[in-house]
């Protein structure tokens, strides 16, 4: 067993909560929460990985901005006595705040203080093997650094970074956490029927996921290879619009349908689309299998061969909410 603790991002603690119970579920993985509050999760994973397994396990979360081993959390007047004994190695001690709780503490007074604590190794502000991580929360929490999240993979893989497209694309964040929620291992098999510039298939193919992208646009899906190809990213994509997808198999479905506003339904309305996916989902996933779906609001009375597992209102802009939505194949 390994305890094990999250950083949450702090735009929406609840999804992060859940794309982390997500990965859990999909690496068969058993926890128990040991401490929650605020932004820091600390769980206890039962028959786990490896240690370098799990960095590349939860390298994959999107809503989380690092995971640690966990050592131990601390009264503000107890975090003194830390102790800690390395072999020989490089080392640093990083310290953040997560809420005004302990003003009086400050982050680099903090980092002196278990710096101090640690013996058998030697302090490397500029290349540390090993970087020791300090929560400042209502309760002070600290463990050693296992992943951080690159951001540089929303500068690179923005919309605006890509070769081709559109207003409506979605974020790679929002892309990566709908892919994450699928419960999708590397080798399976992601289907994007309304792929758009491709932003779902690149962000999957990054996971080692293969994938298959349809779009009914052929300006999209000539886009959407163009990306694919800029990324490295090998997969299928098909001209094809939903209603007429035969023939494919799949281990899961995530999509962002159009929603006839900024983006083309082709003379469809938007009930129809959702019912076509409905009936394309009850088509290709056996039971239990999931649908990752982001919905202009609460539609899920159309899909009728699914359970409503959970979801989740993402806010974009005044005008606009999108619903993710989690569903599973009965």
């Amino acid at each position: 067993m390994v305890a094990v603790m999250f950083e949450l991002s702090g735009e929406n603690p609840p999804l992060a909560e859940y794309e982390i119970e997500c990965i859990l579920d999909t690496y068969g993985m058993k926890s128990d929460i040991l401490y929650q509050e605020n932004r820091v999760l600390v769980m206890e994973l039962i028959d786990s990985p490896e240690i370098r397994e799990l960095k590349s396990i939860f390298s994959r979360l999107a809503f989380t901005h690092t995971v640690s081993q966990y050592i131990a959390s601390f009264d503000t007047d107890d975090i003194k006595s830390f102790t800690y004994e390395v072999n020989n190695v490089k080392f640093r001690v990083d310290a953040v705040r997560h809420n005004a709780s302990h003003p009086d503490i400050k982050r680099d007074a903090l980092e002196r203080i278990m710096g101090n604590g640690i013996t058998g190794g030697s302090v490397s502000l500029s290349a540390p093997e090993v970087i020791f991580r300090a929560i400042i929360s209502d309760r002070i929490y600290t463990g050693l650094l296992l992943s951080e999240n690159d951001k540089s993979y929303l500068r690179e893989r923005k919309p605006e970074s890509r070769p081709f497209s559109k207003p409506v694309s979605l974020s790679p964040k929002l892309a990566r956490i709908m892919v994450n929620l699928a419960l999708l291992k590397q080798g399976d098999k992601l289907l994007d029927p309304f792929c758009g510039t491709g932003g779902i298939l690149i962000e999957s193919g990054f996971m080692d996921i293969y994938v298959e992208g349809a779009d009914a646009d052929r300006e999209m899906i000539e886009g959407a290879k163009r990306n694919m190809e800029h990324f490295g990213i090998v997969g299928e994509t098909f001209n094809i619009p939903v209603e007429k997808l035969s023939g494919i198999s799949a281990d899961a479905i995530v999509t962002d349908p159009p929603y006839g506003r900024a983006s083309s339904v082709f003379g469809n309305n938007i009930n129809e689309i959702y019912s076509s996916l409905n009936h394309l989902g009850a088509d290709i996933l056996v039971q239990g299998k999931r649908m990752v779906v982001m919905l202009p609001g609460d539609y899920t009375e159309l899909f009728s061969y699914f359970n409503v597992v959970n979801v989740f209102i993402i806010p974009v802009h005044r005008s606009l909410t999108r619903y993710l939505t989690v569903l599973e194949r009965k």
